[in-house]
């Protein structure tokens, strides 16, 4: 029974090593292109209405390569007291890392309330200890694929 419970033990811990080698790598591959690349970002604004009708200002940033014009990032900000970012970052045309965090504009330092990190591999999440329930990670799949079908929309 206790051998039982030190192999249960020994593969959660394994596999959570394994997730959060995946994620390193995720945030150094993320890092080396930021740092060796080139990108020229595309910027749309507009409005969007809250719960209670106010009108909440945004704008959406598409990041690509300048050699290949591949999609790197999508940075989605809305900008109010509590300011809401997404960023999408994506890997061959597939989302590897999405971040979304809340932003107390009225603070002058500590000035992130809320950050949330999903990695994914296949589009299957791997960090699914961090899973939160205000931003699930299915739907935040569909709207990185909703900036990518955007993105590469053909201009008419």
């Amino acid at each position: 029974m206790q051998s039982n419970i030190y192999l249960f033990l020994f593969l959660v811990v394994s596999c959570f090593t394994f997730a959060q080698n995946k994620e390193a790598s995720i945030e150094t591959r993320i890092k080396n292109v930021i740092e060796n690349s080139n990108f020229l970002p595309e910027t749309t604004n507009g409005t969007n209405q809250n719960v209670n009708g106010k009108e909440i200002p945004f704008n959406t940033s598409y990041y690509y390569h300048l050699n290949d014009e591949k999609l790197f990032s999508v940075i989605y900000q809305e900008h109010d007291e509590i300011s809401l970012n997404k960023t999408f970052y994506y890997e061959n045309d597939q989302v590897v890392l999405i971040v979304i965090e809340k932003i107390n504009n009225k603070l002058s330092k500590d000035r992130i309330v809320e950050q949330i990190m999903y990695y994914f591999e296949n589009n299957q999440q791997i960090n699914i200890s961090q899973i939160n329930e205000n931003y699930n990670a299915d739907e935040l799949l569909k709207e990185a694929e909703k900036y990518k079908v955007e993105f590469y929309k053909p201009i008419d």
